[in-house]
């Protein structure tokens, strides 16, 4: 027998009893019963209780959770771009440092090779003399 089954049977109350004596019984089992239900019922409404504080709770939590998540996934994005922003500022100021370099290269190539053509006032008078 469970705890919501009564345990009152009408087919096996004594037939010789006087209707009020099983009146009087019947009122017992019910009170009791009823007793039984309203007591399950609180236990089952703390328990409901119980319940919907855990779910409010885990809940709460949830929101703290997804938020700091949120938060770290958004520094952890921020740092990454930064790293790769110094990685291409560096690569962009070494290739400008190495096209100032060959330009530099470059100016200093021209200017030997332009010393080499034009012809010294001294060779000139050398030559002019020998002639």
């Amino acid at each position: 027998m469970s705890d919501f089954d009564s345990d009152l049977d009408l087919d096996m109350m004594p037939t010789g009893e006087d209707e009020e004596t099983l009146y009087g019984r019947l009122l017992d089992v019910l009170v009791r019963d009823i007793k039984l239900l309203t007591y399950n019922n609180a236990a089952l409404v703390d328990e409901v209780s119980r319940l919907n504080y855990a779910i409010l709770i885990a809940s709460e939590e949830r929101k703290v959770l997804a938020r700091r998540s949120c938060h770290h996934d958004r520094n952890r994005i921020r740092r990454l771009q930064t790293a790769n922003k110094r990685k291409s500022d560096a690569q962009r100021r070494q290739q400008e440092q190495l096209t100032i370099a060959e330009t530099q290269e470059n100016i200093a190539q021209i200017k030997a090779k332009m010393a080499k053509t034009i012809v010294s006032p001294q060779k000139v008078n050398s030559v002019e003399i020998s002639n």
